[in-house]
């Protein structure tokens, strides 16, 4: 395993050590062994104006090329800060271009100034579906990433799978933040400020062909400032059977009555869990064959005639001990397969609707507490049972008789409640 140094304000092209660095990185691409653990590394604080193409595939995906970047004074490789050392793209198509690598660590740089793509991964050869299925292993880690220009792209593309992004900023972009296709790790994710006005694309992060053993975690996606896409959309037209994609730990931020801040597009096996939506709409699965289950959210509207938690026709939902708030249908469920399930619903709206469906197409509804503007829940939607002991609630009202429980699932008849009031 060799180590090449860059300079890209060093007067001369060196022979790549920290004493005599290049001055360019396509010296120290070529340099690099094809199929090795070399590790290219920028000087902190520098600028490289144009674009760097990577030219060599790594080892494995456990033992990558990485490009990086050092510390003026030691050599040493930094890790864990974003934006260490920059690349300029000087109004180039692209900034970092790694169209058919392979087993590539990205570590460290601010990218900006791109008319296309900050960075840029894709195959020349293969269907779209196939791009997907590529294992290409890339890894990009503590980026920052601004002013792509294209509206129609994506401030980051990348085609393929086992691929893996942490601690990444994108912001003030045009087109995509993260388009993805294939399976991927994305962790640490910050996207805002997608300024998409004239068409085209312009989600937060847009995951299509998406494959199983998929997980985004931690995301922070701010559409606010945009009503015309999305913060995070998966899947495109065609169904692709994906047994484990998961959203969880999220928040996503939106601004469009007509689309879903999360929203997913035959995509099948689904898991959306303790995620925070803000928007005009929250969750909403489309295509007639998607599945998926949503636990534990905290869903938030503005108080129009929005969606809380929906699908289409066909699809299948189980929505579970989720929180909505502020949305007049809080759940639409138009499917024929759809479980509705301790909810807790504070319907908004000069006509609210708890849980609202075309015929009668929910398995269970049972059991989804409506709340007042204190978040009390209303008798009509709770269970009353147990034995009565008397007392009154914080409130000063008296405890009902049988008494509320809450929201629960049915249990077998043979099951006895005990409620018991301390006073």
């Amino acid at each position: 395993m060799a180590t090449y140094c860059v300079d890209p304000t060093a007067a001369t092209n060196g022979t790549g050590s920290l004493a005599s660095p290049f001055n360019a990185w396509s010296s120290a691409w070529s340099a690099a062994g094809a199929g090795s653990s070399d590790v290219l590394l920028q000087k902190q604080g520098t600028t490289f104006t144009g674009t760097i193409g990577c030219s060599r595939n790594g080892a494995s995906a456990a033992a990558p090329i990485i490009m990086g970047v050092y510390r003026a004074q030691t050599g040493e490789r930094i890790t864990g800060t974003q934006g260490a050392a920059r690349v300029n793209g000087n109004g180039n198509a692209i900034g970092i271009n790694m169209q058919d690598r392979y087993n590539v660590l990205v570590d460290g740089f601010e990218v900006y100034n791109c008319q296309n793509y900050g960075i840029y991964e894709g195959h020349s050869t293969g269907t779209a579906d196939q791009k997907a299925d590529y294992v290409t292993a890339v890894q990009l880690k503590n980026l920052y990433v601004h002013h792509i220009y294209a509206y129609d792209l994506a401030a980051i593309w990348i085609q393929g799978s086992g691929v893996r992004y942490n601690n990444i900023l994108i912001e003030d972009c045009a087109g995509d933040g993260l388009c993805h296709a294939g399976s991927v790790t994305g962790e640490d994710i910050v996207v805002r400020r997608i300024n998409n006005t004239a068409g085209g694309l312009g989600d937060c992060i847009a995951h299509h062909y998406c494959r199983s053993n998929s997980y985004w975690r931690r995301c922070l996606l701010d559409h606010s400032n945009n009503s015309q896409k999305q913060p995070m959309v998966l899947g495109t037209g065609v169904l692709i059977p994906a047994s484990s994609i998961v959203i969880e730990d999220c928040e996503l931020i939106g601004n469009a009555e007509g689309a879903g801040s999360l929203s997913a597009n035959f995509v099948t096996g689904l898991k959306i869990r303790r995620n925070k939506l803000t928007g005009d709409k929250g969750i909403y699965i489309l295509g007639a064959t998607s599945s998926a289950d949503i636990d534990s959210n905290i869903v938030m509207g503005r108080g129009g005639n929005t969606i809380g938690i929906g699908c289409t026709s066909g699809a299948t939902v189980n929505a579970r001990q989720n929180t909505i708030i502020a949305h007049q249908r809080a759940i639409e469920l138009l499917g024929t397969k759809n479980v509705a399930t301790n909810n807790l619903i504070q319907s908004a709206g000069s006509t609210p609707i708890l849980a609202y469906a075309k015929t009668t197409n929910y398995t269970n509804l049972d059991g989804n507490a409506e709340v007042d503007v204190l978040y009390r829940p209303q008798t009509v939607t709770v269970k009353r049972r147990g034995t009565y002991v008397g007392g009154k609630d914080f409130y000063g009202k008296q405890f009902y008789n049988p008494p509320n429980i809450g929201a629960v699932d049915d249990l077998p008849a043979t099951r006895k409640y005990l409620v018991i009031t301390r006073r």
